[in-house]
């Protein structure tokens, strides 16, 4: 498949379950396939319509997303009433300004509890991002 192709795909089956009704939980493993930061912002910008969901789980490692992906991905997250969030990027080009820019906006849910950022063997520079404003527990594994 191409990157393209694989991307529009993903994105069928995104809006499909964005239309679930009182969805609340969803896991999206998409590593390993050629997502780009397109795509990234794509599912995204369909996750922010679906404003029931309060535990999410998206698996991005070794994907094809950058900074400008994650950044994508944090503006929309920020409209949904996150409790738990667990974002794997490991193997991607992601550095520290895709990281510290998804965990600006996180700062800023209310009722986020939880938070699992994984960035394994990402692009050059990431280290791990210390917030004494971020009042959750949070895993951070570089």
């Amino acid at each position: 498949y191409s990157s393209g192709d694989i991307n529009s795909k993903m994105m069928k089956v995104v809006h499909l379950l964005a239309k679930v009704p009182n969805l609340s939980h969803l896991v999206l493993c998409l590593a390993e396939t050629p997502l780009n930061d397109d795509g990234c912002a794509a599912i995204a910008n369909v996750l922010r319509s679906s404003k029931l969901i309060t535990h999410l789980e998206l698996y991005l490692g070794n994907t094809k997303i950058s900074d400008a992906g994650v950044s994508s991905l944090a503006s929309q997250l920020s409209s949904l009433p996150l409790q738990h969030l667990t974002v794997g990027f490991g193997e991607t080009s992601v550095t520290d300004k895709g990281v510290i820019d998804l965990v600006d906006v996180l700062t800023f849910l209310p009722n986020l509890s939880y938070l699992y950022l994984n960035a394994y063997k990402c692009g050059t520079g990431v280290t791990a991002v210390s917030y004494t404003h971020l009042t959750l527990p949070t895993i951070y594994s570089v």
